[in-house]
């Protein structure tokens, strides 16, 4: 399972790909560190596209808490979703990953940690995420 730093990177690195597969140029992603009241500190993913003045952010601690229960099958069950994806393209990948092929299509999962203004939030189930978990049964 990933630490909090390394799934900062690992999620903007996911973010900014899925992004750009749909088509958007991102100016800018960044993780700045954010307080609000009543709330305390966390930190704030802001994604801004090419060409736009403004951007659009949440709220990435929330989101590693969710991770970090992604472990726990009782937690994660209703929350699992199966995505299509080209098992050609994503050959290197699907090595790190669970995933079933069918012809040309590889099945992958990933669990969906909430909504956010424009898609879901989720984390793709690795294998490293499985090993030593309740998941692999």
């Amino acid at each position: 399972m990933m630490n909090y730093e390394e799934f900062k990177e690992k999620f903007t690195e996911d973010l900014k790909t899925n992004l750009e597969a749909k088509g958007h140029a991102i100016e800018s992603i960044d993780i700045i560190p954010n307080e609000k009241l009543n709330q305390g500190a966390n930190d704030a993913i802001t994604v801004r596209l090419e060409n736009s003045f403004a951007g659009t952010s949440g709220n990435l601690t929330n989101l590693f808490g969710a991770y970090e229960q992604t472990n726990d099958y009782d937690f994660i069950k209703d929350k699992i979703a199966l995505e299509a994806v080209n098992a050609e393209k994503n050959a290197s990948m699907l090595d790190k990953i669970p995933h079933k092929k069918m012809e040309d299509i590889a099945i992958v999962y990933r669990v969906v940690l909430g909504q956010m203004d424009d898609g879901q939030a989720t984390v793709l189930i690795t294998n490293e995420m499985l090993e030593g978990s309740a998941l692999e049964a």
